[in-house]
């Protein structure tokens, strides 16, 4: 992710974190919006840097605000949101750093898994569906249409990202990062990586030498 972008998605993360005494967003509680501030372009024209041009957008999806009760698709019984992702990120983000990629296989998926379910159920059962059509969308339009990841040679992944397009362009920053870490970590480079489209040949063989 861009620098530019990274620092303006950090900021209404912030934001979404400022909630009431019922633990609703404020951005809902006092502004009755689900869009986050943004300046008016006029007012970005004496700029000096390019990346200060970029103005995006930002929309606070939060349902646990919205609903009072999400059953597991299961049991039924309402999930609980706990912030277990949240508050063990850096321990995903090194466990991730130091896993091996001798051999990979590189997929432009269209479908994710979409769990729905407790703790209690999470461990069995799961939902398959065509997500990226109803993750998001502006003005109607589709804005991911796919889910592209790297795994190892044991089925651990190495990447994970939601792509508008399947251009290089999308993934090349995820790429890049990949060999840092196996550098980082001692790791040899990949030397085999197989992909659903042979368009990825030339691409891959620039992110990773030894290939």
């Amino acid at each position: 992710m861009p620098i530019w972008l990274r620092k303006a998605f950090d900021a209404c993360v912030a934001e979404a974190g400022r909630r009431n005494q019922e633990g609703v967003p404020l951005l809902y509680a006092d502004h009755q919006t689900f869009w986050f501030y943004k300046k008016s372009n006029y007012f970005l024209l004496s700029k000096t840097s390019p990346e200060l041009f970029n103005n995006p957008r930002f929309f606070l999806w939060d349902p646990k605000a919205l609903c009072n009760d999400i059953p597991c698709l299961n049991c039924h019984h309402p999930l609980q949101w706990h912030g277990h992702i949240e508050g063990h990120s850096f321990n995903f983000r090194q466990h991730m750093a130091i896993l091996s990629a001798d051999i990979c296989a590189l997929d432009h998926s269209h479908k994710v898994m979409l769990m729905l379910l407790c703790d209690s159920c999470i461990a069995f059962s799961s939902l398959s569906c065509q997500i990226t059509k109803h993750l998001a969308r502006i003005d109607g339009e589709q804005i991911f249409t796919g889910l592209l990841s790297l795994t190892n040679e044991l089925g651990q992944i190495q990447a994970c990202n939601l792509v508008a397009t399947k251009t290089h362009s999308q993934f090349e920053l995820s790429m890049n990062g990949i060999q840092k870490s196996l550098d980082l970590y001692s790791h040899s480079q990949p030397q085999l990586i197989y992909t659903d489209t042979m368009a990825d040949k030339q691409f891959l063989e620039c992110c990773f030498p030894l290939l």
